[in-house]
């Protein structure tokens, strides 16, 4: 018997599985562990907090450290409706007062971040005590000289048609594109089964939404309010820096060797999250 490897896991902090009801026809699945202020990472499109395990268990040292499945994601309730990002920023409103989080730090991922600053437009900043956005720019569709964007319209065309026509196809390209490194057969199917859990219907409305959104004015506002920390790829850092520079000066930015970072090397996410939360008052 290997006592060593017993004793690692007996000493990994306690994940709970726990559903809590926001809404009449919303129940939110989420995953905590530790006690202290509250820590809170939101998903990405179609992704699910089983992807913030080793934040979960790094963090419960000094967090209530927190991930949900949004609406239509993971194990949360599958909705016809209120699949849009400003829906999100009111669900994660409802979440928050229903557990009791106050002054909380946000982390979103990727769309996360979305939630997050839809968030921010509902209820302002004043009661947030960080706020981290990972890869994921404010605005989605634009010119890519000019501003720190994905791209234009015709840009996503590509991932319109496989929503629609190859949903399996384009989670399998969705993961390929997160990690920074060639992925097993085991771990590519965890991905895609975790992607899949979103119906295509609610999938799609929220790429479509993300072509549309624009929260600058909301990260504008954010500058200066609460301390705030963009990490962002470091194959389009300097164009992040760029727009960080005239629309958010006050931010810090840290660059990440893959979009799932957190996920494909936690050890080196989670040291340069923990040096901003140090850093909070």
């Amino acid at each position: 018997m290997n006592y060593a490897v017993l004793y690692l896991i007996a000493s990994l902090p306690l994940v709970a599985s726990k559903i809590v009801s926001v809404a009449p026809d919303l129940e939110l699945h989420y995953q905590e562990a530790g006690e202290g202020p509250p820590l809170v990472f939101v998903p990405g499109w179609t992704m699910t907090s089983k992807f913030f395990k080793s934040q979960l268990e790094e963090f419960a040292d000094h967090y209530r450290a927190i991930a949900f499945d949004p609406r239509s994601h993971g194990e949360s309730t599958k909705t016809a409706e209120g699949n849009t990002y400003l829906q999100h920023g009111r669900d994660l409103g409802a979440f928050l007062d229903e557990l009791g989080l106050q002054n909380p730090v946000l982390v979103g991922w990727s769309s996360g971040a979305h939630d997050v600053l839809a968030y921010v437009r509902e209820h302002g900043a004043s009661e947030l005590r960080g706020v981290v956005l990972v890869d994921e720019p404010p605005k989605s569709v634009g010119d890519r000289s000019k501003e720190w964007v994905y791209g234009s319209f015709e840009n996503y065309r590509s991932s319109l048609e496989g929503i629609l026509y190859r949903r399996r196809e384009s989670a399998e390209g969705l993961a390929r594109w997160m990690i920074g490194r060639e992925l097993d057969d085991s771990e590519l199917e965890w991905i895609v089964s975790e992607s899949l859990k979103t119906p295509s219907e609610a999938a799609l409305s929220l790429m479509v939404d993300t072509m549309l959104l624009d929260y600058t004015d909301e990260a504008r506002k954010l500058d200066g309010s609460v301390p705030v920390l963009y990490m962002v790829r470091e194959n389009w850092a300097e164009q992040a820096r760029t727009w960080l520079r005239r629309n958010a000066p006050s931010a810090e930015v840290k660059t990440l060797t893959s979009h799932a970072e957190h996920w494909e090397e936690p050890e080196v996410f989670n040291a340069k999250l923990r040096e901003f939360l140090n850093r909070l008052k």
